[in-house]
């Protein structure tokens, strides 16, 4: 028995034993470990093989049972009193009653020394009882204390390690035990300990340990300091075993693998059942699912034939309904509701080959009935150019068509050559559906299809593409119709809000009747015309200016100065004499913004006298009335406009100050800046009045500072600089002292600070200092201010030169006007901002007063 080498040869099976139905054979090894635990080294070997044998009886699925000490642990260390060193053991170990039944499980009926690993020799001692009358000790088959041997070395160093609870087993690995059961099973070994320390093995350095070799050492258990003694186990034929695969799986017992059913079968009861014939197995092969090639093939084939014919069906011979009929060089432009799906390269590609149109039903004789077919280009993709010709110049003589019925419609033939699907001829299309429709026909019918189902199939696809065909065709046609109708519709509703609008401005009683009695036939209601109503004279009310002509008149003079009983009073003296008192201006007019009593100046002026903003004013209430009319007279003359047609965004008219001065509410707003960009911009022009140019109240006010800044910043809203007649004379005589008078003038025009203006309502200066803190700050906005005002400075004293000049003889009058051009350019790029202008100067005659202007 020496140098036995390990018989134990694992099987290479890729499926989990189901281990789960032997727990009884399992808790035979763990009784079998428990009693040999309480008995100890008193176990004799008679004892050892009468236990192994009943372990047999109590279950037939287990094949056989050992008991497996440590090397030199028995039985010499027990009541027996016998060593290794015996004299007795070359001849044998005898049983308790001394007889030769101990003798005859061992072969060669002794107890050598094994080489366990070389270098180390020990007694092993292993009894086994197995089906077969196989009666034996193991350490006579293999050496089964070999680090390699997993039934015993696994349980062992876990025991060992303590990282198993007492008396509880592991299941190995399936292996086939030759030389001792000779057949393949799956062994479960459970520790068994006794008090009396074990003789210890000693592991030299370097042996592999793939179950690990730890040495005996104190393990601390339920039962007290124990010590392992050996390993109890039961085995099991691995033919009871069933091994668990995978969802769909089925153990092979041929290649020892779990492997999926069979492609176009699925497990049922472990076996793998055909599915049938139009059917087949899904991925896991748990079902029988329908043959998807089956329904994916009829599927493309229905799919292509319908889609082939109903492309087809739907764009070839459609009627392109015409919206509008407009003037182009060389020919007359049909304007179509929907796009005609021609590319414009179309009909580009020869003059000979140039397509015809065909219009039905325009309720024109030209277009319906012409002398010969119309020959067209394309020119936008809902768009085409008819063409000029000696034959149809007629055509081109009428006028232009927003209204206008009627369709337009491509020869066929050259439609399935030009009308684009994808940017590909429909014929193509055509070709290429058909193709994929009959390829998926054929291999439909090799995966079952029927004659009769195809037959079927094929009337079924013509019948329904032909209603979808005609439906689609009929929604089009009433979609172009309805664009048609809508498009009439929104022309006349735009002439007749348009009407509508003019008699409000004018308060034309007469001609808003028509247009609202128009209105309602064209489908409005009261509620519509009501909602109108409102928003157009909020609108108005909110975009109205009072005209220069009304300023300049007598009876707004003699109104301000009846009211204020003063010969040229301010607007801070008007406020409290056109808004307070007991008869206030407006106050029992309702407001068109919000339809309370109380409406903005504007709105009880004369309708001649109220129209759209043509300019914002840039201005302070503390000026009198006499500053802003002597201010607007020069600039009028000076620009030549008709007082009349000027129309100015005048805070003190165009806000409405009984919801300001009443209420409180001030004019500004959460959203200041917007509000303020969005009027300049839409009013488009800025003209400011500066009062004096030594030390103007203009520059002391926080919203005149600020509206200045946000001209500047927009840069494209022009602004124009007026002073009243008195102001020109002095700014013109301190220019004549040269240096020093241009000085003088430069210092009082830049010595302001923004962050000391003020405003009439502490809210409102508080709002607006806090948008300027918030963006670029005080500083920022007076360097802007400043650089604007030494820009108009120099522009004023250049023209002056000039003007000198002029009368002089030295240069001519048209050379200053060019002048004027290229120094506004530098003015703007100097000034860093976007704003663009011009600066004139006005001599007024023997007089000597100047009106001078700056426009930037």
């Amino acid at each position: 028995a020496a140098d036995r080498k390990l018989a134990v040869t694992y099987l290479d099976i890729e499926a989990t034993p189901d281990m789960s139905v032997f727990h009884d054979e399992a808790q035979v090894a763990r009784g079998m470990a428990s009693f040999l635990s309480i008995l100890g080294e008193e176990a004799e070997p008679w004892q050892l093989v009468e236990l192994l044998q009943s372990n047999l009886m109590q279950s037939e699925a287990i094949f056989g049972s050992a008991i497996a000490f440590e090397p030199d642990s028995y039985p010499w260390n027990g009541s027996m009193g016998v060593s290794p060193q015996h004299s007795g053991l070359p001849l044998g170990v005898p049983s308790s009653e001394n007889s030769s039944f101990w003798l005859n499980m061992t072969q060669p009926w002794t107890l050598p020394r094994q080489e366990v690993w070389p270098g180390e020799r020990r007694v092993l001692y292993c009894p086994y009882i197995a089906r077969g009358d196989i009666l034996m000790d193991l350490a006579d088959a293999y050496n089964y204390f070999d680090p390699n041997t997993e039934w015993y070395h696994a349980t062992r160093s876990r025991f060992i390690a303590g990282s198993m609870d007492y008396l509880v087993g592991l299941w190995g690995s399936p292996y086939f035990d030759e030389g001792a059961g000779n057949i393949e099973m799956v062994t479960y070994s459970v520790p068994f300990s006794r008090k009396t320390p074990v003789p210890v093995v000693h592991v030299p350095p370097g042996l592999e340990k793939p179950y690990g070799l730890p040495e005996q050492r104190i393990v601390h258990t339920p039962m007290g300091d124990r010590y392992f003694w050996g390993i109890a186990t039961v085995d099991i034929d691995l033919t009871r075993i069933k091994f668990r695969c995978g969802v769909g799986e089925i153990f092979s017992e041929e290649s020892k693998r779990c492997k999926l059913c069979p492609f176009g079968t699925r497990l049922r009861s472990s076996i793998c059942e055909p599915c049938q014939d139009f059917e087949q197995s899904s991925s896991d092969r748990t079902e029988c699912v329908l043959n998807y090639y089956y329904p994916l093939y009829g599927f493309a084939f229905h799919l292509w034939t319908a889609a082939s014919m109903i492309a087809a069906g739907f764009r070839l011979q459609r009627r392109f309904y015409i919206m509008q009929v407009t003037h182009e060089r060389g020919g007359l432009v049909l304007h179509f509701c929907n796009k005609h799906s021609l590319h414009m390269s179309s009909t580009k590609k020869s003059k000979a080959n140039v397509p015809t149109i065909t219009v039905y039903h325009s309720g024109y004789r030209v277009l319906d009935q012409p002398a010969k077919p119309f020959r067209f280009t394309v020119s936008g993709d809902s768009q085409v150019l008819l063409l000029c010709e000696e034959e149809t110049i007629e055509m081109c003589n009428i006028e232009e068509m927003c209204k206008i019925e009627g369709f337009a419609r491509f020869p066929l033939g050259w439609e399935l050559r030009h009308i684009t699907l994808c940017r590909a001829p429909i014929f193509l299309w055509l070709i290429l559906g058909m193709g994929i429709a009959l390829a998926a026909l054929v291999f439909w019918a090799l995966n079952g299809l029927t004659s009769a189902t195809a037959l079927l199939s094929v009337a079924g696809d013509l019948a329904l593409s032909l209603c979808v065909i005609l439906a689609l065709r009929k929604l089009r046609a009433n979609a172009g119709l309805r664009k048609q109708k809508r498009r009439r519709e929104l022309l006349d509703e735009k002439d007749l809000i348009r009407m509508f609008s003019e008699a409000c401005w004018e308060a034309n009683q007469q001609l808003e009747h028509e247009a609202r009695v128009a209105l309602l036939h064209v489908g409005w209601t009261e509620e519509d015309l009501d909602e109108l109503t409102y928003r157009t004279l909020k609108c108005q009310s909110q975009e109205a200016g009072v005209s220069v002509a009304y300023l300049l008149s007598d009876p707004f003079l003699n109104l301000a100065r009846v009211r204020s009983k003063e010969t040229n009073p301010s607007f801070y003296a008007l406020k409290d004499v056109f808004f307070f008192g007991e008869d206030p201006i407006g106050k029992n007019i309702p407001c068109p913004r919000d339809g309370r009593l109380g409406c903005a100046l504007v709105d009880t002026l004369p309708r001649h006298h109220r129209r759209q903003c043509t300019h914002y004013l840039s201005w302070t209430w503390k000026y009198p009335v006499a500053t802003v009319t002597d201010a607007l007279e020069f600039w009028l003359e000076e620009t030549h406009a008709e007082p009349q047609s000027v129309f100015l965004y005048m805070c003190f008219f165009v806000n409405n100050q009984y919801r300001i001065l009443y209420e409180c509410d001030g004019a500004g707003s959460d959203n200041l800046e917007d509000v303020f960009e969005g009027t300049l911009k839409r009013i488009g022009q800025m003209v400011a009045i500066l009062d004096d140019w030594h030390s103007p109240v203009y520059l002391t006010r926080i919203w005149t500072i600020f509206e200045q800044f946000t001209a500047i910043k927009l840069g494209d809203v022009p602004v124009t600089i007026v002073l009243p007649g008195e102001q020109n004379d002095s700014l013109i005589s301190q220019i004549r002292e040269g240096e020093e008078g241009i000085l003088q003038v430069t210092q009082s025009l830049c010595a302001f600070e923004s962050a000391n203006a003020t405003a009439f309502s502490p809210q409102d200066e508080e709002k607006v200092k806090s948008l300027i803190r918030s963006t670029i700050g005080f500083e920022e906005v007076d360097e802007r201010i400043k650089n604007f005002m030494l820009n108009w400075v120099g522009g004023v004293v250049q023209e002056y030169m000039k003007l000198l000049m002029s009368r002089s003889g030295s240069i001519h009058p048209m050379t200053i006007r060019a002048e004027r051009s290229r120094r506004s350019s530098e003015s703007q790029r100097s000034s860093g901002s976007k704003s663009s202008g011009s600066v004139g100067m006005r001599w007024s005659g023997s007089v000597g007063t100047y009106a001078t202007i700056m426009e930037v």
